[in-house]
């Protein structure tokens, strides 16, 4: 079995590079099929919606195809030539005017909702009506609407209306009756909510700039991750296919010898704490965010700071858009893709022998990393085979080091470890060398020499796999 390891770059095929933004038109066209009314104090009410609407001469509510149809017993209690013989309202108010519907105002203040007798004696207000306290500095909202019944048809059709904003805020709209013997009635129909630019409902329009900005910040990451040498990105591709590859080989070719292709792992494991660093700051942000946000929620339950509510979403997307920025700096393409400096392993797991071949001439000792990982491989060996193992003998691994021209630069190591793979493995060599570049001591290694060989270690590996 053969593995390699090393630098594992992050491929960005998982984020698109625009980010599009679909606006449903039906978000601010609210539909109501048969829908039925909730009993509250002395009335009867159905909540249509909540809409945040910015002022305009073309910011409206529209009532379309509204009808209210009430039980048989009702409409059969009145008689053929009575006009009025129920009574719907539609009421539309900005929250701020929420206590302006009912006895809010009165003094003393009280609870109900519809005007009774006694309340219409001392405050004037119209029997079996909803009380409404207009609002001094916009005298026509709260906004009321009525639709009667008439004779004994069980439904009444509200007529065509388009109601105009003219102040900026959020929006409430209300169908409700005070009459008992309208009990079980129910409304169908459509309303029409409209902002200046469209259907987007106010509370998300603020967010339109926010993923413009977004759309324009992922199309630069994505021109700046792409538009790098093209031959990079293939190699790159074509050294972690033959990565899988060999971390699929079940053949020993030696019968008793595994080779084992790592890296020094210490540029990695800064990555990796760098990554490990910012996924910490991430929750801890995430989680006082989410904080927030409750206490948000809480306090506005109305959503009255419906202005500044894009804050909410906007975190999670720059949260995310930073994350993969990190991920981008960290995992960068390069010039050269398998940079950092690599060690060819041969690890004989029956002898606990290790032949290991290092360009830089250094000492299997200087990398402790290497030595804790080799031990865990031998230890996994040792489990799946049974192999019983004193507690000295644990330890002793034979190191063998083979004779290796000192790299000049950072093709000269490639070169090595993909000759070396290239001739054990195709040459079906059952010994490895320890001399093994003894008659290239002196060469200089051009890049075209290393493409060469890596184009031939390919080809091995492809082969390799159609016969299997």
């Amino acid at each position: 079995m053969m593995t390699m390891m090393g630098f594992k770059s992050v491929n960005l095929i998982y984020y698109a590079l625009f980010l599009t933004i679909l606006v449903n038109v039906n978000a601010s066209i609210h539909h109501y099929n048969n829908e039925p009314f909730t009993h509250r104090s002395n009335a009867f009410f159905f909540h249509a919606g909540t809409e945040a609407i910015f002022s305009s001469s073309s910011s409206f509510i529209r009532f379309e195809t509204m009808s209210f149809n009430r039980p048989r017993e009702s409409a059969i209690s009145y008689g053929q030539m009575q006009t009025h013989t129920g009574l719907v309202k539609a009421i539309i108010l900005e929250v701020k005017d929420r206590n302006r519907i009912g006895g809010f105002y009165f003094n003393p203040k009280s609870d109900l909702i519809c005007c009774t007798p006694d309340l219409a004696k001392e405050y004037n207000c119209n029997v079996g009506e909803v009380i409404i306290h207009n609002n001094p500095d916009n005298p026509d909202f709260p906004k009321r609407i009525k639709t009667f019944f008439r004779g004994i048809s069980e439904v009444a059709h509200m007529d065509l209306q388009t109601v105009e904003i003219n102040a900026t805020g959020m929006y409430y709209l209300y169908f409700m009756f005070c009459d008992p013997n309208l009990k079980g009635t129910t409304v169908t129909g459509k309303t029409v909510w409209r902002n200046p630019n469209g259907y987007l409902p106010g509370k998300m329009a603020p967010l339109m700039t926010l993923y413009g900005f977004m759309s324009l910040a992922y199309l630069l990451l994505g021109l700046l991750w792409f538009l790098r040498p093209m031959g990079i990105t293939i190699w790159a591709v074509t050294f972690t296919s033959v990565k899988k590859t060999l971390s699929r080989l079940i053949n020993d070719f030696s019968g008793k010898s595994k080779l084992l292709l790592t890296r020094r792992n210490l540029a990695k494991l800064e990555i990796y704490r760098k990554f490990t660093n910012t996924l910490a700051v991430s929750v801890l942000l995430s989680i006082a965010w989410i904080g927030f946000e409750l206490y948000f929620n809480a306090t506005d339950p109305l959503s009255e700071l419906w202005q500044i509510a894009w804050i909410i979403p906007a975190f999670w997307s720059l949260l995310s858009y930073t994350l993969l920025l990190v991920i981008c700096v960290l995992w960068a393409p390069s010039r050269n893709p398998t940079s950092g400096h690599w060690l060819l392993l041969a690890i004989n797991p029956i002898r606990e022998i290790v032949y290991y071949l290092d360009s830089l001439g250094n000492d299997w000792t200087t990398y402790p990393d290497m030595k804790v990982l080799i031990d865990t491989v031998l230890q996994a060996f040792r489990a799946q085979r049974d192999i019983q193992t004193s507690r000295r003998g644990a330890n002793s691994i034979t190191w063998i080091k083979v004779a290796c021209p000192q790299q000049r630069n950072q093709i000269d190591c490639g070169y090595f470890m993909l000759r070396f793979m290239r001739d054990t493995l195709a040459l079906g060599r059952l010994k490895i060398p320890t001399d093994y570049f003894e008659e290239f001591k002196c060469a200089f290694y051009t890049k075209d020499q290393v493409d060469e060989i890596k184009e031939e270690w390919c080809q091995f590996m492809i082969e390799l796999n159609v016969c299997s």
